[in-house]
């Protein structure tokens, strides 16, 4: 039998307390496909970890805020999205990022 899941949208408060809310608002979301935990667990640490940026870096914890998650699924694609009003990272504070020449490499000595 194929689910058809309807849109589901959640405010949640720009504090670290709310990721425990938005993880189980993700799982009671899915339910109803009866996917594997090794499916589920990814995407709900990666959910956690942008939701935790917007907390910390968008908002820096404020109760007095929100933020907001929506959940979509239609055929095989799931989708969530996160949307806030905080504090944009600031362009001039990006960090170039160098692979190659300046990474070492250190060999274990028994």
């Amino acid at each position: 039998m194929r689910h058809v899941l309807q849109e589901k949208q959640r405010m949640l408060p720009a504090t670290l307390n709310s990721l425990t809310t938005l993880s189980h608002a993700l799982r009671q979301f899915l339910a109803p496909l009866q996917l594997s935990e090794g499916w589920i667990y990814p995407l709900d640490l990666a959910l956690c970890e942008a939701a935790s940026n917007i907390i910390l870096h968008g908002y820096g914890e404020n109760a007095t805020q929100t933020y907001r998650v929506r959940f979509h699924h239609e055929g095989g694609d799931i989708r969530v999205t996160l949307f806030d009003t905080g504090t944009a990272v600031p362009v001039t504070s990006w960090m170039p990022v160098h692979i190659g020449s300046s990474m070492k490499t250190s060999r274990w000595r028994r």
